[in-house]
């Protein structure tokens, strides 16, 4: 069962003139990434096992040392990821939107560890790494079209450690050659919650 929840802060990420033309696109910041990737890795749950107070970046040192405790605890943890749209009221996500590779589709030999310095102008330690995945003809792509502000949203569960056979949620923004140039640029919201469980119990989905 779930003994403790941690929401990792929000991220906005914003497709303006002035954010793609600051942000190389090798780095890791607030605009939108063409770059097929899972946030995590397969051994997340010891990354978090490993991770001490001072790693967690939060003011509250109290509450980042029972994140320590909660994670050193934990015999299974499982992220599950939000996408949403940020933008005004009555336009929707055209631009840059967010396309999701089906897990299944996704094979051994598609994927890449690369090491994950710095996020959000986050530094983290030396063993942090994300997945990539090269591309494939066999991939098969998803998006929803005209995210509406409000009342849309896309989840899914990024990582589960008790799920190793099961392959993360590969997911890259796109440039949809339909759409016109004059939409509104996209902004939108990413949130993550981890859930820790006490036991290593078998996944049933």
């Amino acid at each position: 069962s779930v003994f403790a929840w941690h929401f990792v802060p929000p991220l906005v990420r914003i497709a303006s003139p002035d954010t793609i033309a600051n942000t190389p696109e090798h780095s890791l910041g607030t605009r939108p990434h063409s770059m097929v990737h899972n946030d995590y890795g397969f051994d997340f749950l010891n990354y978090l096992k490993g991770l001490s107070p001072d790693d967690i970046y939060i003011k509250d040192k109290v509450k980042a040392a029972k994140m320590s405790e909660d994670y050193q605890c934990a015999g299974r943890a499982i992220v599950i990821q939000f996408w949403l749209s940020a933008q005004p009221e009555g336009t929707v996500i055209e631009n840059d939107t967010l396309a999701l590779c089906h897990p299944r589709s996704i094979q051994v030999s598609d994927l890449v560890t690369r090491p994950l310095l710095q996020y959000a102008g986050n530094k983290y330690k030396d063993n942090t790494v994300i997945l990539q995945a090269k591309d494939s003809p066999r991939h098969e792509w998803f998006y929803w079209p005209a995210l509406k502000t409000g009342d849309e949203c896309l989840c899914w569960i990024g990582y589960d450690s008790a799920r190793p056979e099961m392959w993360p949620c590969f997911h890259s923004s796109f440039h949809d050659p339909m759409v016109p140039s004059t939409s509104h640029k996209r902004e939108s919201l990413e949130c993550r919650v981890i859930l820790l469980l006490d036991q290593k119990l078998k996944a049933k989905l």
